[in-house]
């Protein structure tokens, strides 16, 4: 016991020394997340170019971001016409994706591409193509931009890759092996689906694989593709106790609810009281109310015969909402209605088809 106070000595001593150490300081995850946000570049069309009312806009993007870019959304005039999002949960540090938006009515129309980060968006990128009424008033063709197929007018069921680096599986599953990566703008014919249409048999190149639904765009007649029955592996029974499974409570109509999407629109928030002549903002939201995701589905809003595109949303999981503007004119006095009719083209197969419209009753005083 008589050298403890040589030895405390020495730890005090070392103790005061530790003023001398330079420490490192180990950054903290929040110090690693980027301080700007994500950037983004249309690609093409080009500003100018010149398009005709009712056919299809190809708009191919690329987006980066240090940490991942998790989704991008493409305006047209300010309203949401496509939202597209990564098959990767922390997104892409490099994003390439082309978006579809049908132009409704002519005149110039502003098209912006806006990349997030989670919830942090990039600024927009955006140029202004002109909508002509028909082809004889186009004075130029627009140069297809890289990355863009031509889309054949033959009624053959087609998938468009809208993301760049989507698995390309030997199996409908996230479990299946991946045979190869599709790029975005990839276009191969459907041969087989699911059921509920969440996953796509394609013909790439030769090489029969699957990919997700909500990550492509379906074109041509598509009702007669065949439903693939995919076979479980067989399970090698033991001596364990089957588990007592709780029935689940059937809808109105007698179907089972499990695994289905239900699309609904839960509100409408706009000014009920307009002037003529004016232009009014409304938002929608819509909520899938379901037990599955809903997958890719159009939606559209109807004011005294005009129709207005909402939104082309790429997927809503289940209990996920999502609200979309839309701007209104209005041009004559009276009563109307303003009309949201949700997943226009049956794209999905939900527990009810009879809740996808709501209205919203709207006077309009001179």
């Amino acid at each position: 016991m008589r050298h403890l106070p040589v030895v405390l000595l020495a730890f005090v001593l070392g103790a005061c020394n530790l003023g001398n150490v330079t420490v490192t300081e180990i950054p903290t995850p929040t110090e690693l997340i980027p301080d700007g946000p994500p950037e983004i570049s249309i690609n093409s069309p080009a500003s100018g170019d010149e398009f005709v009312v009712n056919e299809q806009i190809l708009v191919s993007v690329t987006a980066t971001d240090q940490a991942g870019v998790t989704r991008v959304q493409l305006l047209a005039n300010d309203q949401i016409v496509k939202s597209v999002s990564s098959e990767s949960l922390s997104g892409e540090t490099t994003f390439s994706a082309v978006l579809d938006y049908t132009p409704r009515v002519q005149g110039a129309v502003v098209l912006q591409a806006i990349a997030y980060r989670g919830a942090t968006a990039s600024d927009p990128d955006e140029i202004q193509v002109e909508i002509r009424n028909s082809q004889t008033q186009v004075t130029s063709t627009p140069v297809q931009g890289s990355g863009i197929p031509q889309i054949p007018n033959d009624g053959v069921c087609r998938a468009l890759v809208n993301v760049g680096g989507l698995n390309f599986r030997e199996g409908p599953s996230t479990d299946d092996d991946i045979i190869r990566v599709l790029t975005s703008g990839t276009l191969a014919p459907i041969t087989g689906r699911l059921g509920d249409n969440s996953w796509w048999e394609l013909n790439n190149n030769g090489t029969v694989g699957w990919v997700a639904a909500e990550f492509t765009t379906a074109y041509g007649n598509c009702l007669s593709v065949p439903v693939r029955q995919i076979t479980q592996p067989t399970q090698v029974p033991t001596d364990t106790p089957a588990p007592t499974l709780t029935p689940i409570p059937d809808d109105d109509d007698g179907g089972s609810t499990s695994g289905t999407p239900n699309l609904l629109v839960t509100n409408i928030v706009g000014e009920t009281e307009v002037d003529v002549d004016s232009t009014e903002t409304y938002t929608i939201t819509i909520t899938n109310a379901g037990n599955a995701a809903s997958g890719q589905f159009l939606s559209v809003v109807e004011v005294d015969d005009t129709e207005y595109d909402l939104a082309a949303v790429s997927n809503l999981d289940r209990g996920e909402s999502i609200a979309l503007e839309v701007d209104v004119e209005f041009a004559d006095a009276g009563e109307v209605e303003l009309i949201v009719n949700v997943d226009i083209e049956d794209d999905v197969d939900e527990v009810s088809e009879f809740d996808n419209r709501a209205t919203l009753e709207i006077t309009v005083s001179e």
